[in-house]
C-alpha cells in the first residue's frame, strides 16, 4: 500500500521558523544601542545644526497633523526620533543576528538622515563616531 501525504505535508517542517517578538525594550538592551544613544543624545544637545536637523523632521512629519507645534513639545517629541537612530542606523541584533532592513510608511528627511549618516555625506563627524558596522536597506511599498 502506497500513502500519498497532503502536498503541504512535506513543505510545512521545511519552511517553518518560529516568530519571534522583540519589544522596543529588548533592542535597546545591546550594548551597541547603549553606547550609540549616548553618541546621539549628546550631539542633539551640542550641535545646533544636527538639533535643527531633528527638530525639522519632527515639525514636518506632524505638522499637517497637528498644525503649529510649540518649541517645547518639539523637543520631547525629537526624542522619539532620537531614540529610534541607532536601531535604524545599524539594525537591532537579536539571537546573534543582526536585522537590518527598515520597513517605514513613505521616504522622509528621517530616511535622508538615515542614508547621509551611513554615507558619512550629512553630520561625517557624527557618522565617524556611530562606527555604523551595517548597512540597512530601505523599503517603501503603498497598498491600493
Amino acid at each position: 500500500m502506497i500513502v500519498v501525504p497532503h502536498p503541504h505535508a512535506l513543505v510545512l517542517p521545511l519552511f517553518f521558523h518560529p516568530t519571534y517578538y522583540l519589544r522596543w525594550e529588548g533592542c535597546t538592551k545591546y550594548p551597541y544601542y547603549q553606547d550609540k544613544i549616548k553618541i546621539i543624545l549628546h550631539e542633539f544637545q551640542e550641535n545646533k545644526e544636527f538639533h535643527d536637523f531633528i527638530i525639522n523632521i519632527v515639525r514636518e512629519n506632524l505638522a499637517s497633523k497637528m498644525g503649529n507645534i510649540d518649541s517645547l513639545k518639539l523637543e520631547k517629541l525629537s526624542l522619539y526620533v532620537l531614540d529610534e537612530l541607532p536601531i535604524l542606523l545599524n539594525g537591532v541584533e537579536f539571537n546573534g543576528t543582526v536585522y537590518d532592513i527598515h520597513p517605514y510608511p513613505g521616504l522622509s528627511r528621517l530616511d535622508d538622515l538615515l542614508m547621509g549618516l551611513q554615507n558619512g555625506t550629512l553630520f561625517p563627524q557624527l557618522s565617524r563616531k556611530l562606527e555604523i558596522n551595517h548597512k540597512i536597506a530601505e523599503v517603501e511599498a503603498y497598498v491600493n
